[in-house]
């Protein structure tokens, strides 16, 4: 696989870096529920469409667990959605350094 001038190391530690954090994600099963959900909040809160699945599994998410869930994305519309459904939305601030890291 041709690598397009991607720094391989760096890559490398972002692989590993994500395989450590994603054992403290919660993973959603897209459901018709979900779907159907999600098509309520792209028309209510004017969202693309996989934005909506986004939020709408993150909602769902919740809903569900009784552990504190932090909502992550750097769109705007995104993050102006996500507290109206009483999700915590990490500072873009928090984002952006992670990604610089």
């Amino acid at each position: 696989m041709a690598s397009f001038g991607a720094n391989q190391p760096a890559l490398a530690q972002a692989k590993t870096t994500l395989e450590q954090a994603r054992q403290g994600f919660a993973i959603a099963d897209v459901s018709q529920p979900l779907v159907e959900k999600a098509g309520v909040y792209a028309e209510a809160f004017g969202l693309r469409g996989y934005d909506s699945v986004q939020l709408a599994a993150a909602h769902s998410l919740h809903e569900q667990l009784s552990l504190p869930l932090s909502f992550a994305c750097l769109d705007r519309r995104l993050n102006k959605a996500a507290p109206l459904l009483q999700l915590k939305v990490l500072p873009r601030s928090a984002l952006q350094r992670s990604a610089a890291s």
